[in-house]
């Protein structure tokens, strides 16, 4: 069983054929609804939906809101969530570059670009290596 949160408020579209959509403003995550019983719109429509409980089980999907002090549950039969992009990778170690690091390789790709650029750096690359192998081993 799996669960989250999505905060609100948020704004509803009906899809048709019982699917909605559901937008968490401002610029949130949006939630598609499927099998939404037909009584529902006005419970999806409250203007007052502050937070939405996703609860994916075996019979369903269980949605509980609190919409103006008010807890309320609905079942529907499926439901996806995308999130913005920059809020799902966030919580994601990713390797950055530093200032230095940026402008080094912007360097290399503007050298790349212009004609003979990458026989001028293979040669730099050819220099260096020949560099470290003559230098030998470090010992004191």
């Amino acid at each position: 069983m799996t669960r989250t949160s999505v905060a609100g408020p948020f704004k509803a579209t009906s899809l048709g054929s019982g699917a909605w959509q559901l937008t968490a403003l401002p610029a949130g995550a949006e939630i598609l609804l499927r099998g939404v019983p037909a009584d529902a719109p006005e419970w999806l429509t409250d203007a007052r939906l502050d937070v939405l409980d996703i609860e994916w089980r075996a019979d369903g999907v269980r949605l509980t809101s609190s919409a103006g002090g008010r807890v309320r549950l609905l079942t529907v039969d499926g439901a996806v969530i995308h999130e913005p992009a920059k809020a799902l990778y966030e919580a994601l170690p990713l390797a950055g570059f530093d200032a230095g690091a940026r402008r080094f390789w912007k360097r290399i790709f503007r050298l790349m670009r212009l004609p003979g650029g990458r026989f001028l750096l293979g040669l730099f690359a050819r220099r260096a290596r020949s560099a470290a192998a003559n230098a030998g081993p470090n010992v004191p």
